[in-house]
């Protein structure tokens, strides 16, 4: 079983649908979690709606941790709301590690007051990924706001395009400077 896993290993959504399926009828539990590890992309919405709905069924907290890892791995955003649960309220430290690597990924600014009342938990794992997450939700959100701030430096609006200017100076971002001269080239293509 474990060399059909490896083969089939990132071969897109007719494998997923394949995975996904098996992990729901394999009794065998660490056979179901290698299932679930082996799911690599997940485009189907349908597909994608069953693992979180059996996700949100199952009782088994590193079966959960599993799925969690599936959600960050596929990509799946939509899953955040119930991440954000299990790192609230769930007894296990595997289940909270990995849903603090999912909300480095997902996370939204809302979730950092979350994310930092977990430094004190007693797992040193629990700790660094929530930690880690914080710091990339901080870097996602002030990227974010320097390339708006940055379109708007550009833009028609003197007074917004100056404040945007301000602003990116205050978060020590260099903005590339406009020549002051004409293009020669330029000049001479146009007049000449």
């Amino acid at each position: 079983n474990r060399k059909i896993i490896k083969k089939l290993r990132y071969k897109g959504e007719e494998v997923s649908q394949y995975l996904f399926e098996r992990t729901l009828r394999e009794p065998d539990r660490f056979l179901a979690i290698q299932l679930l590890n082996c799911i690599s992309t997940c485009q189907d919405q349908k597909l994608r709606k069953k693992m979180l709905a059996e996700a949100k069924k199952t009782s088994d907290e590193f079966i959960f941790a599993t799925y969690i890892s599936l959600f960050k791995r596929a990509g799946m955003p939509e899953a955040l709301s119930t991440v954000r649960k299990a790192l609230q309220s769930s007894p296990d430290n595997r289940v909270r590690a990995n849903a603090a690597e999912y909300m480095a990924e997902f996370g939204e600014l809302k979730d950092i007051k979350l994310l930092e009342d977990m430094l004190d938990h007693p797992s040193n794992r629990v700790k660094i990924n929530c930690l880690m997450a914080v710091a990339r939700i901080c870097e996602r959100t002030r990227n974010g706001a320097v390339d708006q701030l940055k379109m708007l430096s550009a833009g028609e609006d003197p007074a917004a395009s100056e404040s945007a200017r301000f602003a990116l100076r205050e978060m020590k971002v260099r903005l590339q400077k406009k020549p002051i001269g004409i293009n020669l080239m330029e000049f001479l293509t146009q007049n000449y």
